[in-house]
């Protein structure tokens, strides 16, 4: 999530406040916290058991049929005839997450509840303190960062470098973006064409 799509080296706030950017420790384990709700359980069995007792997902999981395949989810590659389990995460039991001390799991600090750092962008109070409400602080039109970073990595595709070079860090210890104006207008134009990918390519 930081590097590749806010563009930042959030994993450095993991253990300390970052060195270099406006990321704090709590403000990594508040973005860690729209993930902290499944139970590790650890391993069930390994691969050869659990084929031989087709058993493919923990619960809470969803289930596949040749119903669903022929529309949205036609990508799923499924035998005819056959159900296939796919497991999902479950928001209604949000684990308590905590500021781990110098990042050691067994060392919980200040209890923490989701949120995304501010000086991106303010999290709204209208939003879900979810993965959905994750979802749309990260696609919202004033946030600095998604569409940037997006259509940085599809120029560095093309043409062999971003207008940023550094595309995993759009951070202080980045590099600049060569053409800034260039940036700023193909992320808007790329936002106002609905996020459309083979559009931005066209372009």
């Amino acid at each position: 999530l930081g590097k590749g799509i806010l563009g930042l080296t959030l994993e450095c706030a993991k253990c300390h406040d970052h060195k270099y950017d406006q990321l704090s420790q709590k403000n990594y384990f508040e973005i860690y916290s729209f993930f902290n709700n499944v139970d590790e359980k650890g391993l069930r069995m390994d691969a050869v058991q659990a084929a031989n007792q087709k058993y493919f997902a923990d619960a809470p999981f969803m289930t596949i049929t040749d119903e669903e395949t022929d529309g949205v989810l036609s990508f799923i590659n499924k035998a005819e005839g056959e159900a296939v389990k796919v497991m999902v995460m479950n928001d209604s039991m949000p684990r308590t997450t905590y500021i781990f001390d110098r990042g050691e799991y067994d060392s919980p600090g200040e209890e923490v509840t989701p949120t995304a750092p501010e000086f991106i962008l303010p999290f709204s109070e209208k939003l879900p303190k979810n993965r959905l409400g994750l979802a749309q602080w990260i696609t919202d039109e004033n946030n600095p960062l998604t569409s940037r970073v997006f259509v940085n990595r599809v120029w560095g595709m093309l043409f062999g470098n971003g207008l940023v070079v550094t595309s995993e860090d759009f951070g202080v210890q980045g590099s600049l973006p060569s053409h800034p104006q260039l940036l700023d207008w193909l992320a808007k134009d790329f936002m106002e064409h609905d996020w459309d990918i083979k559009y931005l390519l066209k372009k």
